[in-house]
């Protein structure tokens, strides 16, 4: 086997490693978005915190009211003693107006009150159906996503065992001593060994090449590295 067909396997070997790489950072990104509900447990702590805020303003509700209907039930009663005829006294009168113009004032207030939270219970009750129709869309949504994710993770694992299967009848093709420097290189270089070379420059560090080197890796008598990166060159 001569050199020359030796580097460019190396390089065919590289571009199989390089897309096995990609498949398995999808497989990695893929893995990282299965089984998580980052977004769907926000949204469920807006809806319960909405349901909380809606009960306060429930039982606000109901406190309003029934401070009203206490005042309305002193007033009827203070108006009833103060129409019946039966006080004579002016000083008791005067008390008793006194009085009912307070409780008056006091149910306006508490009706004001109860108007106020009748409204704002409104607006909760309709920002809690918004929410419970968002998050139900988003359950949806993310159920489906689920689905979509695992049978394209299925897929890029058959990818790799695809591309795992062609790799392995590759290096069969391959020194071992091309092998041994292809892996080491692989390594230090960030998965790339091997660098094309086009218009005289290495593509590995877009350096300019010497002649004596360019016609080396023309040569292919034996596997060339560039001076400036130390990759394999590769004239195609």
């Amino acid at each position: 086997m001569s050199a020359m067909t030796t580097v460019r396997q190396l390089y065919e070997l590289q571009e199989l490693d390089l897309e096995i790489a990609q498949c398995r950072g999808l497989i990695a990104s893929i893995d990282a978005q299965l089984g998580a509900e980052a977004e769907l447990d926000t949204l469920h702590k807006e809806l319960e915190t909405q349901r909380v805020s809606l009960n306060q303003l429930r039982l606000q509700q109901r406190a309003h009211e029934l401070d009203a209907e206490s005042a309305r039930g002193k007033l009827r009663d203070v108006e009833g003693k103060l129409y019946s005829g039966s006080i004579t006294n002016l000083r008791e009168m005067e008390g008793y107006q006194k009085e009912a113009t307070f409780l008056r004032d006091q149910l306006r207030v508490l009706d004001d009150r109860l108007l106020e939270t009748m409204m704002a219970l409104d607006e909760a009750q309709e920002k809690l159906r918004s929410l419970e129709v968002g998050y139900g869309q988003a359950s949806e949504g993310w159920q489906i996503r689920q689905v979509e994710l695992a049978e394209e993770r299925k897929k890029l694992e058959e990818t790799v065992a695809t591309l795992e299967a062609r790799r392995q009848q590759l290096i069969l093709g391959v020194g071992q001593q091309e092998l041994k420097l292809y892996e080491g290189l692989r390594l230090s270089k960030a998965g790339v060994a091997v660098a094309k070379v086009e218009r005289g420059l290495c593509r590995g560090c877009r350096m300019s090449l010497p002649t004596h080197q360019l016609q080396r890796a023309r040569v292919g008598r034996e596997p060339v590295l560039c001076n400036s990166c130390g990759r394999i060159l590769f004239v195609s």
